[in-house]
């Protein structure tokens, strides 16, 4: 399960978009986007310790980092992407490294929390990526993650892909131009490749005890919370 081969092309998408990543990732998802990181980073807060570690895997420009910090400011955040140029646009004063998180090269057992915003469905191998997550985590860390889901049911599943084929392309070429539509449109590829949610969650499940399983968007989006067994 994952995007497999197709990393290679999309990967390097995120740095060519790293400039209108936030902004047309709040078009494209109707405006909602912002409620579901806030739902999740506001859901991790309160189970940190004071002064916890927390990765910010697959961070971006940083966007769960800040949520994070602005209600915790004690937490010590490490944003990991693979991208140089989206981790510019991260505000300069947090710890950064390039590198995979399904290869994160941090010390076992070295942090409290691991918080996912839109990321996870980029896994190359999504068991590989949640086996390399679950080693990097403290016993009882804490996995939080927001990203693109694929819902059971069949019908609603089509019209997903129907809205990740052709309206997402649409809204961000009104947003974000022509070249930067057509990177748009790989969200396509990634929506096609995520199992059916019910197997995600049994897939988390054989690292981490499920606190929360939230789905949003009829399906498209799910919240995850779990601690690691």
């Amino acid at each position: 399960m994952g995007i497999g081969y197709r990393w290679r092309r999309l990967y390097p998408i995120y740095g060519k978009i790293a400039g209108v990543y936030d902004r047309t990732s709040r078009v494209v998802t109707l405006f909602l986007i912002d409620g579901w990181r806030k739902s999740i980073a506001m859901s991790l807060a309160p189970l940190l310790p004071r002064g916890a570690r927390v990765l910010d895997a697959g961070a971006g420009p940083g966007t769960m980092s800040g949520l994070l910090l602005s209600v915790r400011g004690d937490l010590n955040m490490l944003l990991m992407d693979q991208s140089i140029d989206m981790l510019l646009m991260a505000p300069r004063d947090l710890d950064k490294v390039v590198a995979s998180f399904e290869e994160p090269s941090l010390r076992p057992a070295s942090m409290d929390a691991v918080v996912m915003g839109f990321s996870l469905h980029a896994s190359h191998d999504l068991s590989m990526a949640v086996t390399a997550l679950w080693g990097i985590l403290k016993p009882r860390g804490i996995l939080a993650s927001v990203n693109i889901g694929h819902p059971d049911n069949g019908f609603i599943g089509w019209l997903g892909h129907l809205y990740t084929m052709y309206i997402i392309p649409l809204l961000a070429f009104l947003v974000a131009g022509r070249r930067n539509a057509s990177y748009f449109r790989e969200i396509n590829t990634i929506y096609d490749a995520m199992p059916p949610n019910r197997k995600l969650k049994e897939l988390m499940e054989t690292r981490f005890s499920t606190i929360r399983w939230t789905p949003r968007g009829l399906g498209t989006v799910f919240e995850y919370i779990g601690v690691k067994r």
